[in-house]
């Protein structure tokens, strides 16, 4: 099975526990168990009716799944690093002794094989075959084994960085290994042929255990306080409810028929959960079918809301399902299912799930409705259609300039510290053009773009928003403005006034006035500009927002609705901890700390904020169109069209796409 990653070293002072279970005050088999070590706990597996092995250095604990201890395995066991169960048979790596040992599942010793165990980390035994990672002083190679109980033979299949592994499908197992990013990439690895079959990397997680349970064919893993249920094949995702799990640090798994068994080694706790969660659905219960995976109990502000909800209703269970694919949510949606309760839709869904009614109204939910009093002007009107109000703003990106202070003052120019225009942004382009290396050869530029969004406009996501409203289903360009602002773009590269850098608008190149970064309640003390705008429009884009809706065929509408009160709650917008782009309470003052190494806005930047929220739209632009754009600037910029034949054709196209 797998192997224990949570660090013990810092295991000073351990409240002694007692060998109790706290299971019977839990439903469906749920609960804790209290544990006590008597060195160091480093691996746990699980017997198919129920009872719980516990490696512990010199001996092995073994367990009934109420808690009572049954037995402990001693016989000759030296350092038992790693156990693994297979055909009833219990199999110890001693480590010390240099020897795998296989025990009759009551503890009586059958067997010992003798091979060099040093620096063995994990293993796992499939009938006659022994699979190992033997990790070397450098930390980042470890081999993984294949050793033949029959013949004796010990062969390497593959070196990696890897960390632990699970029985998987036919001659397959899922390996974990550290990756690039720090995040756990898993593996599907063909142990006979002795290659890799497939690598899953999307669930974004640190993995500290991990089974495959093939009864519902799905992956459990742990990850911090997170137990997660996934399915590999159709990219689904959904948390487990763990009860008093919010301050552990889960570090091992399995599963039974019934029952997820959940190793906290650092607080000394296993941890019952249920392992079909279709029983956890009832009228205390709420399903939310989510596409972003970092909404979970463990992830703040949500945590506070679970926990608000849980101390009001104990019985209540909160049941995220996260999917890759959001076109799944839609069909959801569209067919009408109630098998959910809240779900998030995004800028590109959001405009379609309007028109189409999928939401329930919120008008009717004053916990909800007079929540947008104390949010940021602007936020109401983006969540409502036609007066109904239909979800609640979260993960609201804007976008901006961060001004490079010390290039400014060397080459003498000055940015504009409010609303500018594209004619603005030229002659500044212009004058921030100058040698300062005294080679005769100018350096420095007002911005950098890779060259191959030449044919993407920065303007196009305003035009967008002032003149096409896709939900109305309108298109009233203004021709001249469009025209104009073609001819500027134009003039900005054939001048060579913006620097072509494959790094792009986020490029912070030393040569560069400015560069694309984030404004939000986190900006502190930054320099930070508008983008320029149009002069007939005030509206400005937002890079991204996302909403919480409440399915409206939902079976729980009033226990989902207090969800949604709870997200928009003082108490959990300005909570300690809590994300800038999900805190939407326009009183700064509130807000008394957020992540480490963030400040709040100061009082310039914390105005552009609100400003922008205010006079922002959101940019529910058609992909069709857009390409069609980007395909006519193109021949525009390479002078195969003049503006005027570019802007009546993309005029004609957007009408035929959105008013048709």
């Amino acid at each position: 099975m797998k192997k224990i990653i949570v660090l013990l070293l810092c295991l000073t002072s351990i409240l002694s526990a007692c060998n109790n279970s706290e299971q019977a005050s839990k439903p469906n088999g749920a609960g804790v168990i209290n544990i006590e070590r008597k060195y160091d706990i480093s691996d746990m597996e699980v017997s198919p009716d129920g009872r719980i092995y516990l490696a512990d250095k010199e001996e092995i604990q073994v367990f009934e799944k109420s808690g009572k201890a049954l037995n402990t395995i001693k016989e000759s066991i030296k350092f038992c690093r790693s156990i693994s169960i297979d055909e009833n048979k219990l199999y110890a790596l001693d480590e010390t002794a240099k020897t795998i040992k296989a025990f009759e599942l009551d503890g009586k010793l059958i067997k010992e094989y003798s091979l060099d165990t040093a620096g063995c980390i994990d293993m796992l035994c499939i009938g006659k075959d022994i699979l190992l990672l033997k990790k070397y002083d450098d930390a980042k190679k470890v081999d993984l084994l294949l050793y033949d109980m029959e013949d004796g033979r010990l062969k390497k299949l593959e070196t990696g960085k890897f960390i632990g592994f699970s029985r998987y499908k036919g001659n397959s197992v899922l390996l974990y290994e550290t990756s690039a990013n720090t995040v756990t990439n898993v593996i599907e690895y063909d142990y006979v042929k002795g290659k890799r079959l497939k690598e899953y990397s999307w669930f974004n997680r640190v993995i500290t255990g991990i089974c495959y349970d093939q009864r519902d064919d799905k992956v459990y893993i742990t990850s911090g306080s997170e137990v997660l249920k996934i399915g590999l094949q159709d990219e689904s995702m959904e948390a487990l409810t763990v009860p008093d799990s919010k301050d552990s640090v889960l570090s091992d798994i399995s599963t039974t028929e019934d029952i997820c068994y959940i190793l906290d080694s650092y607080n000394l706790r296993i941890h019952l959960a249920n392992r079909d969660t279709k029983e956890e659905n009832g009228e205390n219960s709420i399903t939310i079918l989510t596409g972003f995976d970092l909404i979970s109990d463990s992830m703040t502000p949500f945590a506070y809301v679970s926990e608000g909800l849980k101390t009001k209703y104990p019985e209540c269970n909160i049941k995220y399902s996260y999917m890759t694919d959001t076109s799944k949510i839609k069909t959801k949606l569209m067919a009408g299912d109630s098998d959910f309760d809240i779900f998030t839709a995004n800028q590109a869904d959001i405009g379609h799930y309007m028109r189409n009614g999928v939401m329930q109204e919120l008008n009717g939910y004053p916990s909800i409705k007079d929540s947008f009093k104390n949010l940021f002007d602007g936020l109401e009107d983006k969540c409502s259609y036609k007066g109904k109000l239909l979800g609640v703003p979260f993960g609201i990106q804007v976008l901006g300039y961060v001004v490079n202070d010390r290039l400014a003052k060397k080459i003498g120019v000055s940015v504009p510290k409010g609303r500018w225009t594209w004619e603005d942004f030229y002659k500044l382009a212009k004058d921030a053009r100058k040698d300062i290396n005294g080679d005769g050869i100018k350096d420095t530029y007002i911005i950098a773009l890779d060259p191959t969004r030449k044919e993407a406009p920065l303007f196009l996501e305003f035009l967008e928003c002032a003149y096409i409203d896709t939900l109305e289903r309108k298109v009233e360009i203004d021709r001249n403005e469009f025209i104009e602002l073609l001819n500027i773009w134009k003039k900005l590269w054939d001048e060579d006034l913006i620097l072509g850098d494959q790094n792009g608008m986020f490029s912070e190149d030393s040569r560069v006035l400015m560069h694309m970064g984030g404004i939000s309640l986190a900006s502190g003390d930054q320099h930070l500009a508008y983008l320029p705008g149009l002069k007939t429009s005030n509206t400005y884009p937002l890079l991204d927002i996302n909403f919480l809706c409440i399915n409206r065929n939902s079976k729980n509408k009033e226990l989902a609705s207090e969800y949604l009160a709870q997200l928009l709650s003082r108490e959990v917008q300005t909570a300690k901890g809590s994300i800038p782009s999900i805190s939407n309470y326009k009183d700064i003052s509130l807000y008394k700390e957020l992540y480490e190494g963030t400040k709040l806005a100061n009082k310039e930047n914390y105005s552009m904020y609100a400003d922008i929220l205010k006079n922002s739209k959101m940019e529910l632009s058609n992909q069709d169109l857009r390409g069609h754009e980007i395909s006519v600037v193109e021949r525009f910029m390479n002078g195969s069209i003049s503006a005027e034949e570019a802007v009546r054709d993309i005029e004609e196209k957007a009408k035929m796409i959105i008013e048709e």
